[in-house]
């Protein structure tokens, strides 16, 4: 019976809404009809004083009557509490559907606002270095903090997440050797401990010595497919390991920070840029990465929808940040040494800002 129960959540959940309801409303007229024929059964009996021939003296017809009759009602209970966790499940689901599209809606409202903003400010000469600075910074967090809310909230499970900006060998015909990645923003929500390795690591880091950037850059991977995704960073160090090969992670420690990651290149195809008269290959500019501590986040079921969700933010943050480049240039500055500049003083401002918060928090 109890397994019977357990079943019957999944099967409740295929049936057709119209056939519920007609199962329900026979269940509950046949529940009735049991309880009053019963009683108008047992009445009949008394008043024309009809026996049922037993040896032992027990009422056979009153005995199935009651055991009909508590099975009916275990089943109405059953019903009603299954009915009732598909109404908490559906409220859960458009409650989840809700933060979705608001949070989307959020990313794509301060998106077109910005685009315009700079290109506003800049026709009006209203725009200087650290205006544009301080634009492009506050947008990345917040689609950050969005899209990391929405990861959350799909998943069940802490997400964090950062755009890491290539730099040391220019933003065009990338070597990818000898290139390096800096962390240009982090979401809100990322530990202390990572921001203060931002600093720490002023230079950046080589694209070389990470697997998750390579396995997107390397020439096999430049496709439409292009992207890095683990559920469980340390099972596929292992599998690494098993054919002798290893898994490479910038990052001290990783594993105290993250277990699974979703890495998605920031670019365009080159052949889509005015500038360049590349065919092939793509422009890229740095890389979109999410993560989480638990390897539950990031299932193989929802590999594609997570990708692609991730994807669709990186495309527009490519537009913010070859903006940012445009203008950077434009007010006279060299892009790439400006954003190693920004980084690192925004960097060592965040890090400097969460010592002196720990200071007065140990003082207190």
């Amino acid at each position: 019976m109890r397994k019977l129960f357990r079943n019957s959540d999944n099967l409740y959940t295929k049936i057709p809404e119209p056939i519920k309801g007609i199962f329900e409303f026979l269940a509950n007229v046949f529940a009735v009809l049991t309880v009053v024929g019963g009683f108008a059964y047992s009445g009949i009996k008394i008043i024309f004083g009809i026996k049922n021939p037993s040896t032992s003296g027990i009422d056979l017809t009153r005995v199935i009557l009651i055991a009909m009759v508590a099975v009916l009602v275990m089943l109405l209970i059953r019903l009603k509490n299954i009915k009732a966790n598909s109404l908490k499940k559906d409220q859960y689901m458009a409650q989840r559907d809700q933060c979705i599209s608001q949070e989307y809606y959020r990313f794509l409202h301060d998106y077109r606002n910005v685009i315009n903003q700079m290109e506003c400010d800049y026709k009006r000469q209203n725009l200087n270095l650290k205006l544009l600075t301080d634009t492009v910074e506050h947008f990345l967090e917040n689609a950050l903090d969005y899209l990391t809310e929405i990861l959350s909230t799909i998943t069940g499970e802490k997400v964090c997440g950062c755009v890491k900006v290539i730099v040391g060998e220019g933003f065009e015909k990338i070597s990818y050797e000898e290139a390096k990645v800096k962390t240009f923003v982090r979401s809100r929500n990322s530990q202390e401990e990572r921001k203060s390795f931002d600093v720490r690591c002023s230079s950046g880091v080589k694209i070389s010595d990470n697997t998750d950037f390579m396995n997107i850059v390397s020439e096999k991977r430049r496709g439409n497919d292009s992207s890095f995704y683990q559920g469980d960073l340390k099972g596929y160090a292992e599998s690494l390991k098993k054919i002798g090969q290893k898994y490479q992670n910038s990052t001290d420690n990783w594993e105290d920070y993250y277990l699974g990651t979703i890495v998605v290149p920031i670019r365009i195809a080159n052949k889509r840029l005015f500038y360049t008269s590349e065919e092939e290959s793509y422009n890229i500019l740095g890389f979109l990465c999410v993560d989480s501590l638990s390897t539950k986040a990031f299932t193989e079921e929802a590999k594609q929808r997570n990708i692609y969700l991730v994807k669709s933010y990186a495309a527009l943050v490519y537009n913010i940040l070859s903006k940012y480049q445009f203008y950077l240039k434009q007010l006279g500055t060299t892009s790439v040494s400006v954003v190693q500049n920004n980084i690192q003083q925004r960097n060592n401002n965040t890090y400097n800002n969460g010592k002196n918060r720990r200071r007065k928090k140990n003082r207190q």
